[in-house]
């Protein structure tokens, strides 16, 4: 956790010159895949980067999970978002009368 954090903290100080953000498909409700790719620098100091994102959220609409995957991992990302999928509609139906 403390990592993440620190990855975080990093990347919202970088001076971001180009950010998009595509969603690239949905998986039932509440699993979205995105496409995130962000170009910037400064003082010569350029950078690039890109990466799939899964985010789930639950039925109140928190954040549940976010999950990144190299652009190239495409399949494992809807498969992963997928599994997530069957297992809360598992857990749903499991939950009702």
């Amino acid at each position: 956790m403390e990592l993440w954090i620190e990855n975080l903290v990093l990347v919202r100080s970088m001076p971001i010159a180009r950010r998009t953000i595509d969603v690239i498909g949905m998986v039932g409700d509440r699993i979205a895949l995105q496409r995130v790719s962000a170009t910037g620098g400064s003082d010569g100091a350029a950078f690039e980067f890109e990466f799939l994102r899964l985010i789930e959220v639950d039925a109140d609409g928190r954040l549940r999970a976010t999950i990144h995957f190299d652009p190239e991992d495409r399949d494992a990302a809807f498969a992963e978002a997928e599994t997530r999928r069957a297992a809360g509609d598992a857990a749903g139906r499991a939950a009702r009368p």
